[in-house]
């Protein structure tokens, strides 16, 4: 059989899709926010990326409730978007944490794009694509002193509506 960090991945990959609902759970229930009724369900999205540093990949999760992971619908619903950390002895731990209830927020729905380091640093950001009812933005995550942090949002202004022409008073 074959063996190595390539081996693996698909091993590493598979216990985040188990660990994710548990994680995610425990943020909900911290926040007193609702649960999905299907937790492989409403994971809409689980991005690995690499931790320098780190044996194992750190992860990063979306949990929708109510909603899809594209523009669109209402602003009924809720998002979870976490990022996870290998951590000795006790597997992965939340090392970030964005809730959004839509009813307060108006729809936040975090998608991964990427991950790269932009600084320079040696640590990843990752960018995000996060859909509203009716638009799209982008933002990105990334570590400020050790910590993990929105470093990034840029929601552009819908564009004005066009004027009606001028009536031709010829």
């Amino acid at each position: 059989p074959p063996s190595g960090p390539a081996a693996s991945a698909p091993q590493t990959t598979r216990a985040m899709q188990v660990l994710a609902p548990n994680l995610a759970e425990r943020l909900l229930r911290a926040r007193s926010a609702p649960l999905p009724n299907n937790w492989q369900r409403a994971m809409a999205q689980l991005v690995p990326f690499p931790l320098p540093g780190a044996t194992d990949a750190a992860f990063a999760a979306t949990f929708l409730i109510g909603d899809t992971l594209g523009p669109g619908l209402d602003d009924d619903g809720s998002s979870l978007f976490f990022i996870a950390v290998p951590q000795a002895q006790t597997g992965y731990v939340p090392a970030h944490a964005e809730y959004n209830e839509y009813a307060s927020t108006g729809k936040v729905a975090p998608r991964v794009i990427d991950y790269l380091d932009w600084d320079r640093d040696g640590q990843p950001e990752l960018l995000l694509e996060v859909y509203g009812t009716s638009d799209a933005w982008f933002a990105a995550v990334g570590q400020v002193n050790g910590a993990w942090r929105a470093i990034f949002q840029d929601r552009c202004a819908r564009p004005a509506a066009p004027s009606a022409p001028a009536a031709d008073s010829a």
